[in-house]
């Protein structure tokens, strides 16, 4: 096991190179090299000096915690290294690295009758749909913005003419397709709003691992809401907790 001064300077070295990396996909990959390429021992020594450095509200840090989050959301790693990080991170008790690694389900589940698409576009072929996701039409938009299939969210989260609002819309929807819901959180151009990452925070379809992930670049106020939902997981409320106790 790495020791605190080794994961420490391992950590200073990561912050430094993430600097001058403007780019968040620059970050990612960077650290997605750096942190699999460790132990899972190492990894979460490292990643627990990190997240402390965050929670001291280093804007670099939290970046940096940032492009973690989405490196595991993506499922880039192992399933049995993250099995062995979270281990060990319970073995030492390190609460802010299990909330990175905590394999959780999400808090509920949707009955598929209730996501199925819009009975306007019930016609439509999945290829259909996909392919006008791509386009102008603000009315279509509007509806295929609520499809169930994360192909066709994932198209209209990258159309020019979606907008903030309408990626809110879809990441506070409830029932929601946790698949659906994990395409927000991955998407490069909504990755830094702070509002999406809020209303995926709060949704308790939303897979509990990437709104456990997302608490530390929650403001005050947010995780204090977060932390009294009781609609969410009972483990993101009680991290929630934690936070506001440490940065209280």
């Amino acid at each position: 096991m790495a020791s605190n001064t080794v994961a420490s300077e391992r950590a200073a070295a990561w912050l430094k190179r993430c600097r001058v990396l403007s780019e968040p996909a620059q970050r990612a990959a960077y650290l997605r090299e750096e942190l699999l390429a460790l132990s899972p021992e190492e990894a979460v020594d490292t990643l627990a000096e990190l997240a402390q450095e965050a929670e001291q509200r280093t804007p670099e840090a939290r970046k940096a915690l940032q492009a973690v989050a989405l490196i595991l959301g993506e499922r880039t790693a192992d399933y049995e290294w993250i099995v062995a990080a979270y281990a060990h991170a319970d073995r030492q008790d390190l609460p802010r690295a299990k909330a990175m690694l905590a394999p959780l389900r999400a808090q509920r589940e949707p009955d598929p009758a209730q996501i199925r698409p819009d009975p306007v576009l019930s016609e439509m072929t999945l290829g259909m749909r996909r392919q006008v996701a791509r386009g102008r039409n603000r009315d279509l938009l509007d509806r295929l913005a609520l499809d169930p299939d994360p192909g066709v969210v994932r198209r209209v989260l990258s159309n020019s003419r979606t907008t903030e609002a309408d990626v809110v819309r879809i990441a506070a929807r409830r029932p929601a397709n946790a698949e659906v819901l994990r395409e927000v959180f991955k998407h490069r151009r909504w990755q830094a709003s702070q509002r999406v990452r809020i209303a995926l925070a709060r949704n308790p379809y939303t897979p509990s691992e990437i709104s456990m992930r997302l608490l530390p670049q929650l403001l005050l106020k947010d995780l204090r809401a977060i932390a009294e939902d009781s609609t969410l997981h009972p483990a993101i409320c009680e991290e929630a907790r934690r936070l506001v106790e440490t940065r209280g």
